[in-house]
Formats: C-alpha cells, sequence, structure tokens
C-alpha cells in the first residue's frame, strides 16, 4: 500500500509539472502576440550606441537591449543541438551549476519529459550534476530507440 502511494504522488507530481509546463507554453504564445509599448518591458536594460559619433547621447544615438532569450524546448529530437543551447543560455544568464537540470528539466516534452521522469526515479531523491544528466540524456536520446520503440519496429 505504500508504495502505491508512492506511485500516486509521482504520477500527481508529473500531472501537475506537465500543467505548469502547458501554462508556461500559453503564457509565452501570448506574450509573443502582444506588442510590446514600453522600453521597460526589456530586461536588464542594455547599452547606448553612438552609430560612430563622438558625443554624450547625441541626435544620431539610440539605445539597443538585450534581446530576450528563451530557453530551448526538447522533445527528445537532436538531443546536441540541445545541449549546445542549454549551454549558451547557461553561460549567458549565469545559472549556478545546482540549478541547471532544474531549469532544463522545466522545458522538456513528449518522450524527453517521461524519459525525465523515469531518470529522476531511478536516482532516488539524488540530486544529479548538470554533467550526470547531459551523458544520461546523450545516452538515451543520442540515436539510441527506446527498447519498447525497437520491439514495436520488429513486428
Amino acid at each position: 500500500m505504500t508504495r502505491d502511494i508512492a506511485e500516486l504522488k509521482d504520477l500527481i507530481s508529473g500531472i501537475a509539472y506537465q500543467q505548469s509546463t502547458l501554462l508556461q507554453r500559453l503564457q509565452t504564445s501570448t506574450l509573443k502576440r502582444c506588442p510590446i509599448k514600453d522600453h521597460q518591458d526589456f530586461p536588464q536594460g542594455g547599452f547606448t550606441s553612438n552609430m560612430g559619433y563622438s558625443g554624450e547621447e547625441g541626435p544620431h544615438s539610440y539605445r539597443v537591449h538585450k534581446p530576450r532569450r528563451d530557453f530551448p524546448y526538447f522533445d527528445g529530437e537532436d538531443v546536441h543541438k540541445w545541449l549546445y543551447k542549454c549551454n549558451q543560455y547557461f553561460d549567458m544568464e549565469k545559472i549556478k551549476e545546482t540549478e541547471k537540470v532544474k531549469l532544463a528539466s522545466f522545458y522538456l516534452d513528449g518522450m524527453a519529459l517521461y524519459w525525465h521522469q523515469n531518470f529522476t526515479r531511478s536516482i532516488r531523491g539524488r540530486v544529479a550534476t548538470w554533467e550526470e544528466y547531459t551523458e544520461a540524456v546523450c545516452g538515451r536520446f543520442d540515436g539510441h530507440q527506446d527498447p519498447l520503440e525497437e520491439l514495436i519496429e520488429l513486428r
């Protein structure tokens, strides 16, 4: 009975996680449709460019803002491309080593999300390092098929 309760908790946790991912997607798609009306919406200011002119904030100066960077989603396709983008994001945003797996897992879909849930169960509450996580995700999605998919193809 204790095992059944633990499995139910895992199932509920997975459903809540999927629900929050869908909510994030809805919010992102809503933001993309709404035009930005004010420069205050841009994160962390930006920098000023004079286009080669000397002087302080002359008539030919303009303000350039940092682009908004979205974390890449991963559904199991092209793991190396996804990992490259993740590492770029982590460097640009100065993400702590201890937060990388948690952040990346929030942007998983499909088979990748199911794999992640099984991976976290298999390490039994221990927090995986980003290096350990990348090795595991490459082992699963780097051209290797799910054993069940292999069996289906044998038919």
